[in-house]
C-alpha cells in the first residue's frame, strides 16, 4: 500500500448507531473500510425482513466497485499514481511561492502582534489559574470554556499577522 493511501486510511474515524426495532435481530448491515488507490468506502444495507442481501452486499458490493473501476480504467493504478505526483509537484510549488513571497510587517502590525501574543498569554495565565480550582461549578467550566475559545481567536489573529496558514 502506497504511503499516501496508509495517510488517508489513518485520516478518518467513524461510527455507526443501529436499532433493531421490533424484531428479534438486527438485520441492517454497515460495512466501512479502505479501498486501496480509491479511499473511504461506506456502505449502508437495509436487511428488508432478512439479513441475507444485507450480509452479501456488505461483504462484496465495495470489492465489486473497486473491480469496476479497475476494469473500466486498465491503467487505473498508473493514472492515479501520475495524479498524485502532480499534487505532491503543485503542493511543493505552492509552499515555495508561499514562502517567498512572506509579508513584511511594519511598526503597526508588530505592536498589534505583541498585544495579541500578550493577550494570548493572560488567557494561558488565567486558564492554569482555573486548573488549581476544582471545575465543580457551571460557571466556572462555562469561564474556562470562554477563555479557551478566545485563545484559539487569538491563536488564529496571531497566525493571520505572521501571514501563516488558516488566517
Amino acid at each position: 500500500m502506497a504511503a499516501d493511501d496508509e495517510k488517508l486510511k489513518s485520516s478518518l474515524s467513524h461510527g455507526t448507531y443501529g436499532f433493531k426495532g421490533l424484531k428479534d435481530h438486527y438485520e441492517d448491515r454497515v460495512d466501512a473500510r479502505f479501498l486501496p488507490g480509491l479511499g473511504h468506502w461506506f456502505g449502508m444495507f437495509d436487511g428488508h425482513g432478512g439479513e441475507h442481501s444485507a450480509d452479501y452486499l456488505k461483504d462484496s458490493l465495495g470489492d465489486h466497485v473497486a473491480a469496476a473501476v479497475r476494469e473500466a480504467m486498465p491503467a487505473f493504478d498508473d493514472a492515479l499514481a501520475g495524479a498524485r505526483e502532480t499534487a505532491k509537484r503543485r503542493k511543493i510549488e505552492e509552499t515555495q511561492a508561499k514562502h517567498a513571497a512572506q509579508p513584511t510587517h511594519g511598526p503597526r502590525e508588530k505592536e498589534q502582534l505583541r498585544q495579541i501574543e500578550a493577550a494570548a498569554r493572560e488567557v494561558d495565565d488565567r486558564m492554569d489559574g482555573l486548573r488549581q480550582v476544582s471545575f465543580g461549578s457551571p460557571e466556572l467550566a462555562a469561564l474556562r470554556e470562554r477563555l479557551a475559545g478566545r485563545r484559539g481567536w487569538l491563536d488564529k489573529a496571531s497566525r493571520k499577522r505572521r501571514g501563516g496558514k488558516d488566517a
